[in-house]
């Protein structure tokens, strides 16, 4: 339509399901089928999902959460209350513990909770150097005993893309706390993307090719 921008239809919550099966099957073109978008709660905008027991919920942009044991009937449970920024968050559950991370000005910050009520005050664990970037869609993967933040670039200086830039940078720690001294360790040519592991202990990244290709699937190797 005229006027359409990468904006439109974040109040929407799109809801997919795959064929069943292995993760292959699942990432086969044109697989998926869509089913009616999820309207309840505040969950729209670039939502995160995690399985706490055998309830999934859904987190939006707006701390908003929906849980479900089928993935198909859906519960509003109000928001997070979580301080700090509110824009693209991410679940990591890694030793007995949830780090929410968001977006927060350019920089990307982060919360801790052991029990998903009680939130840590935040704390900034990255900022880009370079004044126009902003960050987008971060990830957070523990691999192998080390830590690895992949965020997306939303350059304001580019007016080739309109800010939205297909430019993927991962940075290794130690700690899941801090990025800062972290070197780019490398560069995809992605946008928003999630990090998956499939059955067969295979990895791949995701790609929300922005704005007219909809999700594409790749394998990552890790070296």
């Amino acid at each position: 339509m005229t006027g359409d921008n990468g904006h439109c239809g974040e109040g929407l919550c799109f809801h997919a399901i795959a064929p069943e099966g292995s993760f292959a099957q699942a990432v086969t073109f044109q697989s998926w089928h869509d089913l009616p978008k999820i309207s309840v709660g505040d969950c729209g905008w670039a939502p995160t999902s995690v399985k706490i027991g055998d309830e999934y919920s859904l987190i939006g942009s707006r701390l908003g959460r929906v849980t479900s044991r089928d993935l198909n009937t859906w519960i509003d449970r109000g928001r997070l209350t979580a301080k700090g920024g509110n824009r693209d968050p991410h679940i990591m559950v890694w030793d007995n513990t949830y780090y929410l991370l968001r977006c927060d000005g350019n920089g990307i910050n982060l919360v801790t909770s052991t029990d998903f009520i009680i939130w840590t005050d935040p704390i900034t664990i990255y900022k880009p150097k370079k004044e126009s970037y902003q960050t987008e869609s971060p990830f957070l993967v523990h691999y192998d005993g080390l830590f690895y933040l992949f965020w997306s670039l939303w350059d304001q200086a580019d007016k080739t893309t309109s800010g939205y830039c297909p430019r993927t940078f991962v940075h290794c720690s130690e700690s899941p706390k801090s990025f800062y001294d972290s070197p780019v360790l490398a560069e995809f040519t992605v946008h928003a993307p999630e990090i998956i592991q499939d059955e067969r202990g295979k990895w791949f990244i995701s790609s929300a090719d922005h704005p007219h290709r909809g999700v594409s699937v790749a394998p990552l190797v890790w070296k």
